[in-house]
């Protein structure tokens, strides 16, 4: 998206900043899909598994995830745990809460969470300012 509408996603990411949202909230402002609508399109495009095209798709809304909840509920704490350890650049500064659901689909503890944190870091896996 950013490749193809440079000018439209700008904006996107400019109104995620001055409004405090979420990229995938503010693509819905600026275009007729979001990223995950565009990923799970050239997911099926390409003829990936309907699990991993679900898990594409619904990585912001797990709760929706039919055929493969909890794939996607794997791939969407994954996304916000890196994004709250500050992994990559998503053109926004918000990291969204795990969603209520697939928390519980995965029953993670807290003690789960310092776990895969540990993991991260040992990995080298850490934000620019660790």
């Amino acid at each position: 998206m950013m490749l193809a509408f440079p000018r439209e996603y700008d904006q996107a990411v400019a109104e995620a900043g001055g409004a405090g949202v979420t990229l995938y909230e503010a693509e819905k402002k600026f275009f007729a899909a979001t990223h995950a609508e565009a990923g799970c399109w050239l997911a099926q495009r390409w003829h990936f598994p309907s699990n991993l095209v679900e898990a594409i798709g619904y990585h912001h809304t797990p709760q929706l995830a039919r055929q493969s909840p909890m794939e996607t509920a794997i791939v969407h704490v994954a996304d916000v745990l890196v994004r709250a350890k500050g992994v990559g650049f998503a053109g926004d500064s918000v990291v969204s809460a795990v969603h209520p659901a697939a928390w519980e689909m995965l029953n993670l503890s807290g003690d789960d969470l310092r776990e895969i944190f540990a993991g991260l870091e040992e990995a080298g896996v850490c934000a620019e300012e660790d």
